[in-house]
C-alpha cells in the first residue's frame, strides 16, 4: 500500500488518491505507514484524509456520473495544495523511506519457498 500511495500522490495528489480509492485503502494505508514508523508521511496522510471527508469526495463521486470534469473540479474546490506540497516535500521520499526500510530489515521480508 505505501508504493500505491506514494504513486498516486506523485502522479496527481491526494485528490486522485482518494478519488481512485474511494478510501478503500485508508486503513491499510495507515496501518502500513505505523509499522514502518513513518510518523511524518502519517501526519500528512491524516490531515489528507480529513480534507477527503470534509469535502465528502467520496459522496461527490458517486452521486455523479465520475467524469473528468467532475475530477478536476475538486482539485479547484478543495484546498489540497498545502497538503500535496508537505508530501512533495518531504525527505527523503516516501519510496526511499520504504526501499531503506526493506534494506535494513531483509529478515521480516523473507517467505520460505
Amino acid at each position: 500500500m505505501m508504493l500505491e500511495l506514494d504513486a498516486e500522490v506523485v502522479n496527481g495528489g491526494f485528490h486522485q488518491l482518494f478519488w481512485n480509492s474511494e478510501g478503500a485503502y485508508n486503513e491499510a494505508i495507515l496501518e502500513g505507514l505505523r509499522f514502518f514508523g513513518f510518523s511524518n508521511f502519517q501526519d500528512i496522510f491524516l490531515r489528507a484524509v480529513a480534507c477527503a471527508e470534509e469535502h465528502k469526495i467520496l459522496r461527490t463521486k458517486r452521486r455523479g456520473e465520475n467524469t473528468w470534469e467532475e475530477f478536476t473540479a475538486g482539485y479547484k474546490s478543495i484546498p489540497w495544495d498545502l497538503i500535496d506540497e508537505a508530501y512533495y516535500q518531504t525527505s527523503p521520499t516516501l519510496f526511499q523511506c520504504v526501499a531503506r526500510y526493506l534494506r535494513e530489515h531483509p529478515e521480516e521480508f523473507r517467505h520460505e519457498t
